[in-house]
């Protein structure tokens, strides 16, 4: 492949048909030419970025207000567009795999999907109930919602 604008870089990450090659190292030249150099129908590369969402503390209007009362994420389902690989995860808690269950079977290696993903977490009780979404691979991410259900009481 030929990138230019990453000449010189050995830190580049290049998908070729939906398989990722990290640390790659792009020549002087801003060629990068592969082992297997079987024809690819479709090459991306670029410089690895982090995606993070977090959401708003958690505000209940039902019960009035929840501000100082400890909160507790216990699943959280996200509604996705067009995406392969994500994490979520409570505040600054450890991050879950939102699986695709076909990716389970060996169904969707390297297809984008939309849908619903439900997804339990081990948040442990705080006073914020925020909720992140991230994604690190070189994938899209299009994140129509988060909803989440939650505990909310003593610690």
């Amino acid at each position: 492949i030929t990138a230019v604008h990453l000449a010189g870089r050995n830190d580049v990450t290049i998908v070729r048909d939906g398989v990722v090659y990290e640390n790659q190292t792009i020549g002087a030249d801003g060629v990068h030419t592969f082992a297997n150099s079987a024809t690819a129908i479709d090459v991306i590369a670029g410089i690895p970025y982090t995606s993070r969402v977090r959401t708003l503390p958690f505000v209940d209007a039902r019960r009035g207000t929840v501000k100082g009362n400890p909160k507790r994420v216990s699943r959280v389902t996200v509604s996705l567009l067009d995406t392969r690989g994500a994490q979520v995860g409570m505040g600054d808690g450890p991050l879950v795999d939102m699986k695709d269950p076909l990716d389970e079977v060996g169904l969707s290696e390297t297809r984008l999907r939309s849908g619903e993903r439900n997804v339990p977490v081990r948040g442990t009780y705080d006073y914020y109930g925020e909720v992140v979404v991230s994604q690190s691979q070189p994938f899209p991410m299009t994140l129509l919602g988060i909803f989440s259900e939650m505990s909310v009481g003593d610690l």
